[in-house]
């Protein structure tokens, strides 16, 4: 099931919103949406533990508006896919600062909100796809990439651990193999012992790195450029 979350003020544009997204739906997908008329209902709504995947969200909203929304999902639920739908075009650009994954100007929507809603329906299905069976003392468990918020392996141990939204896993290999097999660019290596989920993070100051799990993680020199290079170039592409 995909979870999608449409906050607007305004009861006949909120039908209209509505609308348009049903219409690109398919049958054969399980997509639940959810209609809030203020942002703190939404905000509600996750911390009582409701999960959602696509928000659509005007700006402006009365005492807590898009943009400050988008601060709080950034920082304590990055994995989900923020998309403003505004009249006003001067929101755009603080919307990317943002890392707002699109934004759509109302006047447009009837073009716009269908393709992009294709977009991420889409992205969330592969995303589905990717993950890591890892061995634990009951079995194995599979352990989406989306998930893992960092890997690390400390010097001379015999087990890398996965720090994910659901705790922590270990498997007995070597962090350069796990790089290999990951082969995906979400993960980047910040030092020799570990790699962060750079969907993971909500903030780089000077060297250190900070991840939502509220860890920070500190860039060894010989790789800080690289690695604020690679952040500002994801962040600029969502």
């Amino acid at each position: 099931m995909v979870h999608i979350a449409l906050i607007e003020d305004d009861k006949n544009m909120q039908a209209i919103i509505k609308n348009c997204m049903e219409r690109e739906i398919r049958e054969s997908e399980k997509v639940e949406i959810d209609v809030f008329g203020e942002a703190e209902n939404f905000q509600k709504s996750l911390m009582e533990g409701k999960e959602y995947h696509i928000v659509f969200s005007d700006v402006e909203l009365g005492s807590m508006n898009g943009i400050a929304l988008a601060k709080v999902l950034r920082e304590k639920w990055p994995e989900i896919y923020v998309i403003f739908v505004t009249a006003y075009s001067e929101y755009a650009v603080e919307s990317y600062e943002l890392d707002a994954y699109q934004y759509i100007l109302k006047e447009h929507m009837e073009e716009r909100l269908p393709v992009i809603l294709r977009k991420v329906l889409n992205k969330i299905e592969r995303e589905r796809k990717r993950f890591r069976i890892l061995k634990q003392e009951d079995g194995k468990e599979k352990v989406f990439y989306k998930d893992i918020i960092y890997i690390m392996k400390a010097k001379a141990a015999k087990y890398v651990r996965y720090i994910t939204k659901n705790g922590e896993y270990r498997e007995r290999n070597t962090l350069e193999t796990v790089i290999r097999e990951l082969n995906d660019d979400d993960f980047l290596k910040v030092d020799r012992s570990c790699i962060v989920n750079i969907k993971h993070i909500y903030k780089i100051k000077g060297n250190v790195i900070f991840m939502t799990d509220g860890t920070q993680i500190p860039v060894s020199r010989g790789h800080l450029t690289k690695v604020k290079r690679e952040i500002n170039l994801r962040w600029s592409r969502e």
